[in-house]
């Protein structure tokens, strides 16, 4: 069994993987486990343990207290279907004439393509400085609220972190994610930021048109959320699209203004 995996966030993802090897029958690895539950009771077990470790302080959260905790059958399993293997392992105590050697591994040839072969076209630097440029006070509602009006949608810590961590992340998450999508296609980068900008211009317009006339619905504005299907799986910060729903943002907008 191979995994290019190095890290798993939960012991589910390695029994997934072993249920591949046994075709999802549990019996097939149960008879050859020298173990005293079975395979999906061990699993479940670890990962109790793991969770409830995951919720203690974290001056007791060390691997060792970790450890002690994992019951006997899991580490049996793991010394029953690892097996690992570095170059080094095998080139001291293997006979590699029968198996063969290792390739030569070649010098690293380091490329740095332009964006563009175009003359005068806009660079990744200048991109990035752009991106870093941008204000993108959407993400940031709790800059609108009157201070006088501020503990009625946030505690004073959660205003802290919202003004000085959380709000703030966020902006620079976005402008990382956008240039991330521009790494990836230049031609994706172009939609999303369209996507974006129009949903920056057309939250002002509600907004401008609300303070000239008193007209439209600002708790009806259109969050983040659906434009988290723009960014790749491994893209998302999905936590901070919806952050207009979180905290009341356009309310708490709507109620200062009539103040």
């Amino acid at each position: 069994m191979l995994s290019a995996t190095p890290v798993n966030n939960r012991f589910y993802d390695l029994r997934n993987q072993l249920a591949l090897a046994y075709e999802g029958n549990p019996e097939e690895i149960n008879d050859k486990l020298n173990t005293k539950s079975d395979i999906d009771t061990i699993f479940r077990q670890a990962q109790k343990v793991y969770n409830a470790w995951c919720k203690l302080p974290e001056e007791e959260r060390t691997t060792q207290n970790l450890l002690s905790q994992l019951d006997f059958d899991f580490f049996e399993v793991l010394d029953s279907v690892t097996i690992a293997r570095s170059r080094h392992h095998i080139q001291t105590y293997y006979d590699t004439k029968d198996i063969g050697t290792f390739p030569t591994r070649n010098k690293p040839i380091s490329l740095y393509p332009k964006l563009t072969d175009k003359k005068g076209a806009i660079n990744y630097k200048e991109v990035y400085e752009c991106l870093s440029n941008l204000k993108l006070t959407i993400y940031t509602p709790t800059q609108f609220i009157l201070p006088s009006k501020l503990s009625k949608y946030l505690s004073e810590e959660e205003t802290e972190n919202f003004r000085k961590g959380r709000e703030t992340g966020i902006q620079r998450l976005m402008s990382i994610n956008l240039l991330k999508r521009m790494e990836s296609s230049v031609h994706s980068f172009l939609l999303t930021v369209q996507r974006v900008y129009q949903y920056l211009f057309d939250t002002s317009q509600i907004i401008n048109d609300f303070i000239a006339n008193g007209t439209g619905k600002l708790n009806g504005m259109t969050d983040l959320s659906g434009e988290a299907a723009e960014f790749d799986y491994d893209d998302q910060n999905t936590d901070f699209f919806s952050v207009g729903k979180n905290i009341q943002s356009y309310r708490a907008i709507k109620t200062n203004w009539r103040k």
